[in-house]
């Protein structure tokens, strides 16, 4: 196997395909990073079936260093590949850096673990710049050069669209991702984040840095509209900053003339025991836990929303004397609709030579004994007034907010106990990628169904809101314990008769619940043996137990083996679950089978039947016992002689007793066979016409 410089070369050379194929499973020392000059794509052999390849940096150097040369559009994709520093030298050694003439960057399926500097560094790209799936970056910038970030965007940084989904940022000493530069995004693209997790994460050499995210220059002078950052379904745990916790964004400001749509949308995420260290310049604002915003007064700022924080959860450490959340010198609004925030309040300091807006609906605001909402209005004059507004609807305290006049539905309790949140716990989300950490509150707390209607449709876990008559106060809707249903057990019958099914709701009857029963053929047919059924069965807020739901079963001539058909229930209202069994069987007994329920027939025809079973049977009886007389008598003459109405017949052994010609032997055995025929005939024409008066009687 060759170096991966002589599979580069090989990849360009006559136009090749660009690709670099490693077998899965192996491990490539690179002694010195590799530089490349247009596009390239390097994967593991077998990473369709999930298998990785590893390559292993041994020198104080970046493992992959990659720009576009002259091609235009040039990308770059590592899928599959484990990459790791072995060297000795803890300074400048890092993983991949992506020039400015590189359109495209994907790493799908890739690990960048234990780099001294940076894991990646993208500088001034172009177009749809970087997608990141199912990427860890660990351990990383530690070295003596103190990175800013574990994923860093300089310079004039990305001009299209950053994609991170289902990845983890852990345990980097510098924060999870640093962008600094002018003008970084244009054409309505920004960051995306989703079902991503940054844990462990710390500050970095900035002073304005934020532990998972920071930004600490962020001047846009374009067109671009925002978000800069948009974060959804993703978790940050226990990441340092010397800012915010969790996301800084510091210095953000835009031209006079140019106005942002939104800044940072966060929704449906967790932010929990995220700290701030201690300031490293006298002038910096207070910081925040969770998330900082922060204008730094450079200019007038026009932004409709600097923060947009939705179906969240912001816990900060017990006995913490920061907020969750803080704004400052930036216009425009910070805005808060169902989130959950503990041990977490918010700081306003206002804009100077501006308007300022906090706006807070249906969320839970919780700050122990301090204050939950610290205002500050910015300076102004005459010519540019500054101004604070401060609106809250359906909002949960432990302290009343005194920089607000008390909004409709204020839910106010003493303590933390009153509110019953519940304990901060992590649940499964419908996207199956993270344990999101919410509080789901109890079932007889304040906050159920206290909340004013709302664009927002679903919680933070994906649960439709409202479950009740109202949505719930917070980030995450109580349950509705609707209970469960389930059938019976099977059942049988004769034909003719109707099936009756017990279906019963229990384990919980908040809400009207209902549920589809219906039935599906087996050996049974509908509309031969059967009359199919489909019906949705209700209950009301508040009722449980059995309901039943019958199928007609039905009658026909002919004399057949039992037969099953199936009962299933589906489609259930929304939080009510399908119990066990949730699939039952049907049983038809033939009623024309003695025995059957107890009586030789059950189909309301017995008279008919009785007439044909008294003469049609007894004469077919009487028929067949002549016939088996003769049979026997027949049979025993196996060589010798049988005896006749007058005459004596010899059968010669092997001989057929049909075959006898005696005077009368043949004539009798015709008649007993005749007899039987004739007289099964009777009974099946009697039991036909018995069958055609009784579904004349239904109709």
């Amino acid at each position: 196997m060759g170096s991966l410089e002589w599979a580069a070369d090989q990849a360009y050379e006559d136009g090749g395909d660009s690709t670099i194929v490693i077998a899965s499973g192996v491990d490539v020392i690179q002694e010195y990073g590799l530089s490349t000059h247009g596009s390239l794509v390097i994967r593991a052999e077998g990473v369709s079936a999930g298998e990785r390849a590893t390559i292993t940096l041994l020198e104080d150097e970046v493992l992959f260093q990659f720009d576009g040369g002259d091609e235009e559009n040039a990308f770059v994709l590592l899928d599959g590949l484990d990459l790791r520093y072995a060297g000795e030298d803890p300074y400048r050694a890092s993983g991949i850096d992506t020039g400015y003439d590189v359109c495209m960057t994907v790493l799908r399926d890739v690990s960048i673990v234990g780099f001294p500097d940076v894991a990646v560094h993208l500088e001034s790209s172009w177009a749809d710049a970087v997608r990141f799936i199912r990427v860890v970056l660990a351990e990383n910038g530690f070295g003596e050069n103190q990175p800013a970030g574990a994923f860093t965007m300089g310079g004039e940084g990305a001009g299209g669209r950053v994609l991170i989904e289902d990845s983890v940022f852990r345990d980097n000493v510098s924060p999870g991702i640093a962008i600094d530069g002018e003008d970084n995004f244009q054409d309505d693209q920004g960051i995306h984040i989703s079902r991503t997790l940054f844990q462990g994460n710390g500050a970095g050499s900035e002073s304005m840095s934020g532990g998972a995210i920071s930004a600490p220059w962020i001047h846009m002078d374009t067109e671009f509209q925002g978000p800069i950052l948009t974060v959804t379904d993703s978790v940050f745990i226990d990441n340092i900053g010397n800012l915010a916790g969790g996301i800084a964004f510091a210095r953000a400001y835009t031209s006079e003339d140019h106005q942002i749509r939104e800044l940072v949308r966060i929704s449906g995420s967790t932010f929990q025991g995220n700290a701030v260290t201690e300031p490293v310049r006298a002038d910096d604002p207070a910081g925040a836990t969770a998330i900082v915003i922060d204008g730094d007064g450079t200019a007038p700022q026009n932004t409709f929303r600097a923060l947009n924080l939705m179906n969240s959860t912001v816990e900060g450490p017990p006995g913490t004397s920061l907020p969750g959340i803080s704004m400052s010198g930036i216009a425009g609004a910070l805005s808060i609709q169902h989130s959950t925030l503990v041990n977490a309040g918010i700081g306003v300091l206002g804009a100077d030579y501006a308007a300022t807006a906090v706006e807070l609906r249906n969320s839970v605001l919780e700050n122990g004994v301090e204050q939950p909402l610290r205002v500050t209005e910015g300076e102004g004059d005459p010519e540019e007034p500054a101004s604070l507004t401060i609106t809250e609807e359906h909002m949960a305290y432990t302290v009343a907010p005194e920089a607000i006049e008390p909004g409709p539905g204020r839910v106010l309790v003493s303590d933390i106990a009153g509110l019953q949140l519940g304990d901060l716990a992590a649940q499964e989300p419908c996207q199956g990628c993270l344990g999101l950490p919410v509080r789901i509150p109890e079932q007889d707390s304040p906050l159920v169904d206290a909340a004013q209607p709302s664009e927002l449709a679903t919680d933070q876990l994906g649960t439709a809101r409202p479950q009740g008559p109202a949505a719930d106060i917070g980030a995450v809707e109580v349950p509705v314990i609707a209970g469960q249903v389930a059938l019976l057990e099977d059942v049988t019958v004769s034909e003719g008769e109707d099936a009756v099914f017990t279906v019963t709701r229990s384990g919980g009857s908040d809400g009207e619940a209902s549920v589809l029963v219906s039935t599906s053929d087996g050996s049974a047919v509908a509309g031969e043996d059967y009359t199919a059924t489909s019906v949705r069965l209700s209950w009301a807020a508040g009722e449980d137990g059995p309901k039943t739901v019958s199928v007609p079963t039905l009658t026909d001539a002919l004399i057949e083996p039992e037969q099953t058909f199936t009962v299933s229930l589906s489609e259930p209202s929304e939080g009510l679950a399908l119990g066990e069994p949730s699939t039952v069987s049907g049983t038809i007994l033939d009623a024309t089978v003695p025995g059957a329920d107890g009586d030789a027939d059950s189909d309301g025809d017995s008279d008919a039947d009785a007439d044909a079973d008294g003469a049609g049977d007894g004469a077919a009886d009487a028929a067949a016992s002549d016939a088996d007389a003769a049979t026997d008598a027949d049979a025993a003459g196996d060589g010798g002689t049988d005896a006749t109405d007058g005459g004596t017949a010899t059968a010669k052994p092997g001989t057929d007793p049909l075959a006898n010609t005696g005077s009368n032997g043949g004539g009798g055995l015709f008649l007993a066979a005749l007899g039987l025929l004739l007289g099964g005939l009777v009974v099946l024409l009697r039991r036909v016409f018995a069958g055609q008066a009784s579904r004349s009687s239904e109709l």
